[in-house]
């Protein structure tokens, strides 16, 4: 068989999807244990499901928090302006500010 690069193989399909199959299952085997997840005892992948949903449960958490003290800083905005603008309502009027 020649080791042309320009030569032509043929597959079925099935076995196209046998070999794409096992090509993603090793690279993501080896991904999962280079940041430390994969692993082939049980209760280690228990601990690693634990330590990934307690990162979900922090991250809802702090996205329930930043959007909680964006409202807070949008209303406190609005209150200043408001504030601003009945001062310069009043100023033009002629009523003085009340202390």
């Amino acid at each position: 068989m020649s080791q042309d690069p320009r030569a032509s193989v043929t597959m079925t399909v099935a076995e196209l999807e046998i070999l794409v199959d096992k090509a993603a299952e090793r690279s993501a085997r080896k991904v999962l244990s280079e940041i430390g997840l994969f692993t082939s005892e049980e209760d280690s992948r228990a601990e690693a499901l634990q330590d990934i949903m307690w990162v979900r449960r922090w991250r809802k958490a702090y996205d329930a928090a930043a959007g909680t003290i964006g409202r807070t800083v949008i209303a406190a905005a609005v209150i200043a302006i408001m504030g601003a603008m009945w001062l310069g309502a009043q100023m033009k009027i002629g009523a003085p500010p009340h202390p």
